[in-house]
């Protein structure tokens, strides 16, 4: 009888761990987006969006693919500056995965950006566009809310475009879903 219950005890113990250990396959993020562009005379804040697919190779490895797109206008007497940036980006994540609710991970992507200038003033509107190289390195972390969902409550990442926006700080929040 004690045979059987110190089994029955290390049984649960095991299948416990393993349960605490089950890897997502795959994880789709979705959420704002905030970008601050150092670049500009007192820099320029954009808001947008993320959106980004991740499939795990292993526990602590996923490869990343991202699409983002942020959006910003300032005004100068009678000149009205509008420019968008959308990004393009896939790379390596590494996860920091435990036992614990926080999910820690780090990232380096690279891709492309496109962007896109329009500038209005008295004498008409003018545009132009750069389709670039683009890099974003930095990490964040989610909340596990449940095992299928997390919120992402901060990715911190520097970006680096070539074009007219070059430097970026971008933050990024929102919903996790994982299959």
């Amino acid at each position: 009888m004690k045979r059987y219950v110190l089994l029955l005890t290390v049984m649960g113990v095991c299948a416990t761990q393993l349960v605490a250990q089950s890897t997502p396959k795959g994880e789709i993020f979705t959420g704002y987006a905030f970008t601050h562009n150092s670049d500009q005379v007192g820099g320029l804040n954009f808001n947008g969006f993320n959106i980004a697919l991740s499939a795990n190779v292993t526990r602590k490895v996923g490869v990343v693919f991202e699409l983002g797109g942020n959006f910003g206008e300032t005004t100068y007497a009678q000149i009205k500056d509008k420019k968008s940036l959308y990004t393009f980006l896939g790379g390596p994540r590494y996860y920091f995965r435990s036992d614990s609710r926080v999910t820690p991970f780090v990232h380096i992507f690279v891709g492309a950006s496109h962007q896109l200038a329009t500038v209005t003033d008295p004498t008409g509107t003018y545009k132009s566009t750069a389709t670039e190289f683009a890099l974003a390195t930095g990490g964040g972390f989610d909340v596990n809310v449940s095992p299928r969902v997390s919120i992402r409550i901060a990715q911190l990442d520097y970006r680096y475009t070539r074009g007219f926006l070059k430097n970026n700080f971008r933050y990024c929040g929102g919903l996790l879903f994982k299959f």
